[in-house]
């Protein structure tokens, strides 16, 4: 809605109901969500299965940009979108459901490395999120960023 508002001036349309109402599935949300975990509120109500669409303000969070040979990066933006796709596949989402969006490809790259990372110490929930997954045409990295964005995911504005 909101880039349909800003950009296209009201000209996209949903080819139908279904595909307006589509919110990311997440069949493991109620043991993730389980209160006797301890969850930052903000994390359960972002990967909340309620809300399509949600965008987070990253002004406060403590970090800035860096540039590194003229690349732009965001290490604590990137840790932030880490935890957030991490949390997504232990709430039973596929890998192949999850896109990440930068407008800096140095960003996707430190977004990469640090999924690298956190997968390899949970291989559990990839694994577990790929058995449940059906079988699609959208090749997933091992870092899990796709180059397809379906339905609803967070995206990486800076």
């Amino acid at each position: 809605l909101l880039s349909n508002t800003l950009v296209y001036s009201h000209r996209l349309q949903c080819g139908t109901d279904a595909v307006a109402s589509t919110t990311l599935p997440l069949p493991d949300w109620k043991l993730f969500s389980n209160p006797a975990l301890t969850r930052p509120d903000w994390l359960l109500r972002t990967l909340s299965p309620q809300q399509p669409v949600v965008f987070l303000d990253t002004d406060k969070v403590p970090g800035t940009e860096q540039t590194g040979s003229g690349l732009v990066y965001n290490e604590v933006e990137a840790s932030l979108v880490g935890l957030l796709v991490s949390s997504l596949l232990k709430a039973g989402a596929s890998p192949h459901d999850i896109g990440v969006i930068s407008i800096y490809r140095q960003q996707l790259k430190v977004i990469s490395r640090l999924l690298k990372q956190l997968l390899s110490h949970g291989q559990h929930a990839t694994t577990a999120a790929s058995q449940r997954s059906s079988s699609s045409s959208s090749s997933t990295s091992s870092g899990g960023v796709t180059g397809k964005q379906r339905n609803s995911a967070p995206a990486d504005h800076g």
